[in-house]
This record gives C-alpha cells, sequence and structure tokens, in this order.
C-alpha cells in the first residue's frame, strides 16, 4: 500500500508538470507584446437569426391555447403564424394572384425582414379556390428561393378553402 506522503508527492509533481507544460505553450504561442488586434465588427445584417428572431418577436403575438398568430389581415391577403411549426402562412384572397403576392412579400419587407431572410424563413404562400387557375410549387415560395420537392400540406383557416397546388411538369 502507497504512504499517503507518498500519494500527494507523485501528485503535486505531476500538477506541477501540467502547469510548466502550459506554461510553455502559452509563452510559445502568444508571446509577449505581440497582441493580436481584432477586427473592427461591420454592422449585423438581418441574415443573422439573432436579427430574424427579433423582428418575429415584434410581430407575432400567439394566442397561448392555439399557437397561432395572424401579423395581418386585409382584404386582399392574410399572414397567419402558426408557433409549432415556426410557419407563416400567406393566403392570398383576391386576384391578380402575382400581385397581390407582391404586396405580402412587401408587407414582410416592411415588418424588417430583407430578400436574403426571405429563404430561411418558413413561409408558404397558398390562394384561396378560384383566385390562380394553376397553382404551381413555384407559387407557394418567395421568388428565388427553393420551391419543395414534396407537396405543401397545410391547413386553411376556418371558412376558407386554399386552391389546390398543381404538379409542375
Amino acid at each position: 500500500m502507497i504512504n499517503m506522503t507518498k500519494k500527494y508527492y507523485f501528485l503535486s509533481i505531476a500538477v506541477l508538470l501540467a502547469v510548466a507544460a502550459m506554461s510553455f505553450m502559452v509563452f510559445k504561442y502568444f508571446p509577449r507584446g505581440q497582441a493580436e488586434i481584432l477586427p473592427t465588427p461591420q454592422a449585423r445584417k438581418f441574415s443573422d437569426n439573432e436579427g430574424v428572431d427579433s423582428v418575429m418577436q415584434k410581430i407575432i403575438t400567439e394566442d397561448e391555447t392555439t399557437k397561432q398568430a395572424v401579423p395581418a389581415d386585409n382584404e386582399r391577403f392574410s399572414v397567419n403564424y402558426y408557433g409549432d411549426a415556426k410557419n407563416f402562412n400567406v393566403i392570398i384572397k383576391v386576384k391578380p394572384y402575382d400581385e397581390v403576392k407582391a404586396e405580402a412579400v412587401d408587407w414582410f419587407k416592411a415588418q424588417g425582414f430583407n430578400e436574403a431572410d426571405f429563404c430561411s424563413l418558413n413561409v408558404t404562400f397558398l390562394a384561396v379556390r378560384g383566385v390562380k387557375d394553376k397553382f404551381e410549387p413555384k407559387d407557394a415560395v418567395f421568388d428565388g428561393c427553393p420551391v419543395p420537392s414534396a407537396p405543401v400540406k397545410v391547413s386553411p383557416p376556418p371558412g376558407q378553402k386554399l386552391a389546390p397546388i398543381e404538379p409542375s411538369k
């Protein structure tokens, strides 16, 4: 059996060797008088998730029971937010679809989002039945964003029916 004094002696030597090794590395890789100058931080772009989150907090107040919010609703379009899925559904209510979709895009810009944020947001554009004759998958996303390969499944708000999405050829 090892004597306790010997045990602490070996432990002390091991700690001293570890401190000496760390001191050597610090002095070798960070010599005195050569402080690293960090670049000045640039203005944050809104495409940071932090910026997107701050806009989301500003525009969304969820109903605690349904976890749903309606940050915009007018005669031409409505924007619904589903908190559980973190998804926006933009429902285009009147013709012409492309013109009203552009108004909805302008609404997102007015809230503080920019075009760099659009593809990272979970937004689906939908049309009430009869608003668009042939609704294709590219119509369901912001212009320039990737088109989902799987069909988009959403539930319409109460009292509204959505136009079916036709597969693109």
